[in-house]
């Protein structure tokens, strides 16, 4: 699936790269990679980079740094954020049943010993 919609621009990335693609694809994230597969690596300069190449490995860097930093990845970010827009939009309270409260503290007045 990640080839069709990648095309040309397949073999700038890992598998590993590919993986996440095919995931976010599943997802329902193909606007992401659109016109990918119309525009290619640049045959004329084969020592550079294209400017589409370069945006497509900057793109596919935040990808990855994104994926690793949510906890589950990016599907579980996707997933929950579909969750959340689901249930608002059925009038959910995600705080129903829980009772404010203020906790219990000390007031640390600036400069007091208790405060250094």
């Amino acid at each position: 699936m990640a080839s069709i919609l990648l095309g040309a621009s397949t073999a700038l990335f890992t598998s590993d790269d590919l993986s996440l693609v095919t995931s976010l694809i599943a997802h329902g994230q193909t606007h992401l990679f659109d016109g990918w597969s119309s525009s290619s690596m640049s045959e004329n300069d084969s020592s550079s980079l294209s400017s589409s190449s370069s945006n497509k490995l900057s793109l596919m860097a935040q990808l990855r740094v994104l994926d690793d930093a949510y906890p589950g990845g990016l599907v579980a970010y996707i997933t929950n954020a579909q969750r959340l827009l689901s249930e608002s939009r059925l009038g959910t309270n995600p705080l129903e049943g829980y009772t404010p409260s203020v906790p219990s503290g000390e007031a640390l007045p600036w400069g007091s010993e208790k405060f250094e």
